[in-house]
């Protein structure tokens, strides 16, 4: 029975030591784990005393998007970004003209007269001509489309101009025949200019090339079908093409009759406008879309055979009408409207063969504005993005109590001209104190130069960019220079600051003539104030504990201490109890042993 009863004894004894033992070693483990107290100090914070020289330090820096861009509709494309804070607590600035995330992808698209009176491809050539040169030394990608009208527009297809420029040659020299209709090849231009919708629309240029001549026009944006009207008698028309461009000849309601607007013979707006306006009145006064047909004049030789009263139908000779000539013009100017307020559209008027009465330039005049274009100034405008005689005038980021940008140096200021992918970099060389130049010429001048202007190097520290030379659309030009966070907020938190006070665009456009001066976005950073605390200072008494006590203190907190668990007052009396458990268990496994010998002596 006592031999039942010691050996559970003895088990239950030992695995109750051993535990002990096991939870003595958990706990010192736990007990040699620092506590997780998370407290840091930004680095714009001041030197830290002598105190805190043990003081752990950390700082994140993000850069955001500028702000504030929505609402802008800037007519010159540019860019301004900054990079992180780094550990030295700058970022590198990046200006670009035109800006960084423009595509330099263009395209132009040629409205061609096919007319035998209107002279257009040796001029358009010339200016394709030009372009291409440039597309092949920068890189640049240009699409070119050919659109041809007579009485119905035709697409000619689109060409890259580099290595398509054959093909594009020869679609200058496609001609249909049979009548005018500006109208149809601007409804196929605003169709085909839609289409690539990876050209940004500011990148993308209309050319209306013609004589003006124009008699035909569409409806319900069909531009394959041509409409006209007449006030010709079915039976009286001779020679003269039904709805042609002679038909004005039996009734010419703009010479002007009563209160009827005069057609203008100049190239006024305003005149223009009035007139334009005047038409429509006109035709609804008249009902004259009941009088208007398909035009099949060449279609089905109206000039051999009549048409009949089903095709054709003449429109009453009364003062308050339109002819069809008036409608032509009036269709004509809407479209093109529509086409310029969103695209750069230009109409060049060329001499008519017709020099007895064709042409009319004063209406081509009046779609560009008012004023004649030609294909060397629409050629600056869409080769050059800026002219020469530009600035850039740029302001260190600064708030009075809030934070405080410095140039970093001005002689590592860079320009830097990326051609689709290659960049080549420009160092500043000095041309006198606080005065750099960029990418020197033969001549000793430079295309680029900067001027610094210190200041207080507080709200008035800036630099002036001078753009020496013309800035093109098939490149980036960029400016890049480094600016240091010297101040900022010291109190834990989380804040932003802008890399710059002001940065202004002060443009001159391809023809020489200043622009409005324009604002760049201006990019933001953000850094993190954290709060500071000193390393856990551990010490131990071998003779008496091993206790660890951590006290974390710094001027600006409240002083905060954590305790960890002692190993004098956890592991050595676990340690004790075990070995006491230990000893009684060997004792009772002796007692049980020599009570089992003593039993079988017995028997």
């Amino acid at each position: 029975m006592r031999k039942r009863i010691y050996l559970p004894l003895f088990i239950m004894g030992f695995l109750f030591g051993f535990a002990f033992l096991f939870n003595s070693q958990t706990t010192t483990i736990f007990a040699q784990e620092p506590t997780n107290t998370e407290t840091v100090s930004t680095d714009v914070v001041d030197s830290p005393s002598q105190d805190d020289t043990n003081a752990s330090s950390n700082e994140e820096t993000t850069s955001t998007e500028p702000t504030n861009t929505e609402d802008q509709n800037w007519q010159y494309s540019k860019s301004k970004t900054a990079t992180d804070l780094d550990e030295n607590k700058e970022s590198e600035v990046t200006i670009s003209l035109p800006s960084t995330e423009e595509k330099l992808t263009t395209e132009v698209a040629f409205v061609l007269d096919e007319s035998s009176f209107s002279d257009t491809q040796d001029r358009a050539m010339n200016l394709l001509d030009t372009l291409k040169q440039h597309a092949d030394q920068t890189g640049a990608k240009v699409q070119v489309d050919v659109i041809g009208f007579k009485r119905a527009a035709y697409d000619h297809g689109s060409f890259d101009l580099t290595t398509q420029y054959d093909l594009l040659k020869e679609a200058f020299k496609k001609q249909n025949s049979g009548g005018s209709n500006i109208h149809a090849g601007l409804l196929l231009a605003q169709q085909i200019l839609a289409k690539n919708t990876a050209i940004p629309d500011d990148r993308k240029y209309m050319i209306l090339v013609s004589d003006g001549d124009t008699y035909l026009y569409c409806k319900d944006g069909d531009y394959k079908t041509p409409y006209s009207r007449s006030y010709i008698p079915l039976d009286s028309a001779g020679g003269t093409a039904y709805g042609g461009y002679y038909d004005e000849s039996w009734y010419y309601p703009s010479a002007p009759y009563g209160n009827n607007v005069k057609r203008p013979d100049t190239a006024d707006p305003i005149l223009w406008d009035a007139y334009l306006k005047d038409v429509a009145a006109r035709n609804q006064e008249s009902n004259g879309d009941a009088y208007e047909y398909v035009w099949n004049y060449y279609d089905k030789l109206w000039m051999v055979t009549k048409p009949t009263s089903k095709e054709f139908k003449t429109q009453p000779a009364v003062p308050r009408s339109a002819s069809n000539m008036d409608m032509a013009f009036m269709y004509a100017a809407n479209v093109y409207k529509d086409l310029a307020n969103k695209y750069h559209c230009y109409s060049v008027a060329v001499q008519s063969l017709n020099q007895s009465d064709g042409g009319h330039k004063a209406f081509m005049d009046y779609l560009n504005g008012g004023k004649t274009a030609d294909f060397d100034s629409i050629q600056n405008e869409i080769l050059y993005y800026l002219s020469k005689g530009s600035i850039v005038e740029d302001y260190m980021g600064y708030e009075d109590g809030n934070y405080d940008f410095d140039l970093v140096d001005p002689s590592a200021i860079r320009v830097v001209i990326d051609n689709t992918g290659t960049l080549t970099t420009y160092n500043a060389e000095r041309i006198k104190d606080n005065h750099y130049g960029f990418k020197k010429n033969e001549d000793g001048t430079y295309d680029y130069e900067v001027i610094y202007v210190p200041g207080n190097k507080k709200d008035d520290e800036h630099f002036i960019w001078l753009l020496n030379t013309p800035v093109t659309n098939f490149e980036h030009v960029m400016l890049k220079y480094g600016v240091k966070l010297i101040q900022g907020q010291t109190k834990p938190g989380t804040y932003t600051a802008y890399t710059n006070t002001k940065a202004t665009l002060y443009p001159v456009n391809s023809e020489g003539v200043k622009g409005e001066a324009e604002d760049f976005e201006r990019p933001m950073v953000t850094y993190t104030v954290k709060e500071a605390v000193k390393e856990p200072e551990k010490t131990s008494d071998q003779n008496t504990s091993k206790q660890t006590d951590i006290q974390t203190k710094n001027s600006s907190m409240k002083e905060t201490t954590v305790c960890q668990a002692s190993a004098s007052t956890g592991y050595e009396n676990h340690e004790m109890l075990w070995f006491i458990t230990l000893g009684l268990s060997v004792l009772l496994a002796m007692m049980s042993i020599f009570q089992s010998h003593k039993t079988r002596e017995f028997k």
